[in-house]
């Protein structure tokens, strides 16, 4: 049986409670709000198929990338609400026109980060963007097992721990399964989400009526948080005054187990690995035009085909050697441990999000001064070429160096 003594050692992707014959695991979450399996002793049967699914206790078999790519949408307003550069959008395309089904990370009720399905286009949209939360994958994988076995293609999208858990659960290979993970920072629990929301809803006197992680309103290189709220209110803010987006970059809000990631590597389980290609300008040798590419990393004939299939997209193929060093730092290399996460975690149980934040990551004024001149500069339409000038000047000091 399935036992978390070391909590650095599960990343909650519920392989073990979908696999349990008996129904006696359940996912509960810690103080933290991250889940990690329960198992009723008076239901189980000890058949360790819990521990044979774990894929922190058993890598599944990874494969090597076959071919890099960095690519674009060709529908500009694909491009804007995506994160990047659009590539799931068009493979969620592609996989609805075959009568597939996705699998994608949205919002549920009061803004819960959750994979969900998709049977339209329609319904893929809510894919779109990062959401910088651990998505709750309640009740998920049998449904992805139940529509493969029906003969349905099946597209599957998230963290490479969770994409592996899937692979673990399955127990079989699938031809029509097509799995997607990404470059993954980490992940930030459910908790701090719902708190930061509370705080903002008070901040605002209103309900949050919408949530983008990722605008671009000051550009791709400069992405916010977007919050609309019911009562018409709009707030912008980037990782150097938001509270959820500073303490996601800084490391303080993420897993145990992520700070020793036993999934990063270049070899996965997937057939395509993606990230934010933020270099697309300098690799390709065109004019950044800030609106964001995506690196693309195939491991199969699988994706190679559907690549080929892929109408809406800019392709350019790259090697790997140009397309992993420059941005895919991330694809080995663990979140460093912020030295004040656990104690972050202890104060926001006992004082809250705003007083725990205070007290490691305080925003100061220049900050806020920096943030404000930004919206004005944005406004005036000033920014993007600010951007480019500030760029060049730091290739000119490259070169003198």
């Amino acid at each position: 049986m399935i036992q978390i003594i070391d909590k650095t050692k599960c990343c909650g992707c519920t392989a073990c409670e979908s696999i349990c014959p008996r129904k006696c695991i359940t996912m509960q979450a810690d103080k933290e709000g991250f889940v990690y399996p329960s198992v009723s002793l008076e239901s189980c049967v000890n058949c360790n198929l819990c521990e044979k699914v774990c894929p922190v206790i058993h890598n599944t078999k990874r494969k090597e990338i076959k071919q890099a790519y960095i690519v674009r949408n060709k529908d500009k307003d694909v491009v804007r609400m995506s994160s990047s550069g659009g590539f799931f959008a068009a493979l969620c395309e592609y996989v609805i026109e075959n009568q597939g089904i996705v699998f994608g990370v949205g919002f549920g009720e009061n803004w819960e980060v959750r994979h969900l399905e998709a049977h339209s286009l329609k319904n893929c949209r809510c894919f779109q963007g990062s959401k910088y939360v651990q998505s709750s994958l309640d009740g998920v994988f049998p449904l992805v097992k139940k529509y493969l076995n029906n003969g349905k293609l099946v597209c599957f999208s998230g963290t490479p721990c969770q994409t592996e858990g899937l692979v673990n659960y399955l127990g079989t290979k699938y031809d029509n399964l097509v799995l997607i993970d990404l470059v993954c920072h980490g992940v930030p629990s459910p908790q701090i989400w719902k708190l930061y929301l509370a705080l903002m809803e008070q901040r605002y006197s209103s309900k949050v009526a919408n949530v983008n992680f990722r605008s671009k309103k000051y550009g791709y290189q400069s992405s916010s948080m977007h919050l609309t709220f019911e009562s018409g209110a709009e707030y912008w803010g980037t990782a150097r005054i938001d509270i959820m987006l500073k303490a996601f970059f800084s490391h303080i809000s993420l897993r145990p187990i992520c700070y020793q990631c036993p999934f990063k590597g270049e070899k996965r389980v997937s057939d395509f690995t993606i990230y934010d290609c933020w270099h697309a300008a300098q690799i390709l040798q065109i004019r950044d035009d800030d609106k964001g590419f995506t690196s693309v990393l195939t491991r199969s004939e699988k994706s190679l085909s559907i690549m080929k299939k892929l109408e809406n997209l800019e392709i350019y193929k790259r090697s790997v050697a140009e397309v992993i060093p420059i941005n895919g730092g991330m694809l080995a290399k663990s979140a460093s441990l912020n030295k004040n996460r656990d104690e972050f975690y202890r104060k926001m149980g006992q004082m809250g999000l705003e007083k725990a934040f205070n007290d490691y990551m305080s925003i100061s004024r220049k900050d806020y001064a920096i943030e404000k001149v930004k919206g004005i500069m944005s406004k005036a339409g000033f920014l993007h070429y600010f951007s480019r000038m500030k760029k060049m000047a730091k290739k000119m000091i490259e070169k003198r160096q």
